[in-house]
């Protein structure tokens, strides 16, 4: 932790020069975001004997701060104390910078001729100390307009009707049947007593066959249990139809399927538990939308082959109905991590609507593609998933919760001059450095033996990532510095290459010469 404590003399100076004191002092107050001053660093830039000296440029700007740090082995080797020892204003600049400061502080002699006063070393160590035992005042607490939803969140499917994927896969043959077949199934659900329906004979299980004068179905009557409370209720699963006109040629295939259904081999005494119907189904929803005669919802789940009524899992149920933030979901590839957290969000985007809570609501990802990915599948769900049927939502408004890392960054951190530096036209993510590798004129044994992905993980994990202190991390540090842990992914020798030859020769100049930046060019500009 650094802990900057003004001198006399940089008061002073710096009071002598009003119009450039709100500038330097911003400047001051982003420095102390940082967690040190380390040797080699440029900006400030570091001399030898503790001094760090800020460069403030540009025309009619040219200014100088002059830091010393002081060694003490009363502060240990968690506060770092800095003395702001002087400002050289513009006025100043020529005739007391250059001409004198500037050549006593490359030679180290600004220490002998400019000496700290001990007793303002001591007032400074004194003012860390005060700092560092200063109580610590409570936590604000949240209002509860902002906080109270947090303690009653979940995300309720509750599904009793579920599909099978051989019903999901005729959805392009459903338009012409499609009120023939929501009648038949409401009648199902409502076991109306003039159905037409007769029961399938097959041990164990609850397998039946409806039809009217149009289409006919075969489905699954489930008596399932609700594992949160060991309550028994009625589920109906539709495996498949067809059209009264085709009943030879596809009643057989339909009727086969059903009774050899794999996912239901388990099933004993007609008894289905959540785990068996779900792992067997495609999507599901309520039934609710057939007793409230909703056709036109049934039609949009029909019609949108999306994942926004897909049957979960008695896991990710779970998950869902028994949220306590914050969360972190772990799991494989393809486990369903992303479902997850886009039923969760598109959830938080309906209490929002209902202005359930005070605040804002931000979903953040790491590049474009992956943010219209989660923007389109939170307004498929909040559209088409019935849970939200009868509520009509502004995507344009849904579409402002969403952002990417380096977007929240650029808009809530960085001030209108910055900004403009970090155009999104100016962006290089790992595509366009691929691309601009691949054509550069490096020779092809070096791209051959170093491919982008290698370059650009050395590059961007070591060289430029690994010290937020230094523009870059050279061969001697990462020998030197790292861990032998941290440097037995990549070896010294290739070290050196992709470091001389890649990131000083190409890619170091492909950022100056274009005045592109990345991710790793953004993250300091937040504290400098």
């Amino acid at each position: 932790m650094i802990f900057f404590y003004a001198s006399k003399t940089y008061l002073k100076n710096l009071a002598d020069a009003p119009e450039e004191r709100a500038d330097t002092e911003k400047k001051i107050n982003d420095l102390r975001r940082r967690n040190k001053f380390a040797k080699g660093m440029n900006k400030p830039k570091w001399y030898d004997k503790g001094i760090w000296v800020l460069k403030q440029m540009g025309q009619g700007k040219n200014s100088r701060v002059i830091f010393q740090e002081i060694f003490d082995h009363k502060l240990g080797d968690n506060y770092q104390l800095i003395i702001i020892r002087d400002y050289i204003s513009q006025k100043r600049y020529e005739p007391y910078w250059r001409a004198r400061i500037e050549p006593m502080i490359d030679k180290g002699n600004y220490l002998h001729e400019f000496p700290l006063d001990e007793e303002e070393k001591q007032i400074a160590i004194k003012s860390l100390f005060n700092e560092i035992n200063k109580p610590i005042p409570p936590k604000e607490i949240a209002p509860s307009k902002m906080s109270d939803w947090l303690w009653d969140f979940s995300v309720d499917q509750h599904f009793t009707i579920y599909e099978s994927p051989r019903w999901a896969s005729l959805s392009h043959l459903i338009s012409r049947y499609l009120s023939d077949l929501f009648l038949l199934i409401r009648k199902i659900v409502l076991d109306d007593p003039d159905i037409l329906s007769n029961r399938i004979n097959i041990t164990r299980r609850s397998l039946w066959e409806a039809n009217n004068d149009i289409v006919n179905i075969i489905y699954e009557k489930t008596g399932l249990i609700e594992e949160r409370g060991n309550d028994l209720f009625e589920t109906i699963f539709l495996h498949s139809w067809w059209p009264k006109e085709k009943e030879i040629e596809e009643a057989e295939n339909a009727r086969k399927e059903a009774i050899g259904y794999t996912s239901f081999e388990s099933v004993q005494n007609e008894i289905y538990t959540r785990d068996i119907v779900s792992k067997g189904a495609y999507r599901g929803y309520p039934a609710s939308i057939f007793k409230q005669n909703t056709r036109e919802v049934w039609e949009r789940i029909q019609y949108n082959s999306n994942k926004s009524n897909l049957a979960l899992a008695p896991e990710q149920e779970k998950l869902l109905h028994q949220f306590y933030f914050p969360k972190f979901i772990n799991g494989q590839a393809g486990s369903g991590k992303s479902e997850m957290l886009m039923y969760l969000f598109a959830e938080l985007c309906f209490q929002k609507e209902c202005d359930n809570f005070d605040g804002g609501i931000v979903f953040l990802t790491e590049n474009e593609e992956l943010l219209e990915r989660a923007v389109l599948d939170t307004i498929e769900k909040l559209h088409f998933n019935s849970q939200y049927s009868g509520y009509k939502f502004d995507k344009a408004k849904i579409k402002e919760n969403f952002n990417t890392f380096r977007g929240l960054i650029i808009e809530s951190l960085l001030d209108e001059e910055q900004q403009e530096r970090f155009k999104e036209s100016k962006y290089v993510n790992f595509s366009l450095f691929k691309q601009r590798y691949q054509e550069s004129n490096l020779s092809q044994s070096i791209k051959k033996r170093y491919p982008a992905e290698i370059a650009w993980f050395i590059i961007m994990t070591y060289i430029r990532g690994y010290d937020s202190d230094k523009d870059e991390l050279t061969p001697d540090d990462f020998n030197q510095k790292l861990p032998k842990k941290e440097r037995s992914f990549v070896d010294i020798d290739t070290y050196k290459e992709v470091f001389d030859k890649i990131w000083k020769s190409f890619y170091k100049k492909y950022l100056e010469q274009t005045e592109s930046w990345d991710r790793i060019k953004l993250s300091p500009t937040c504290f400098t």
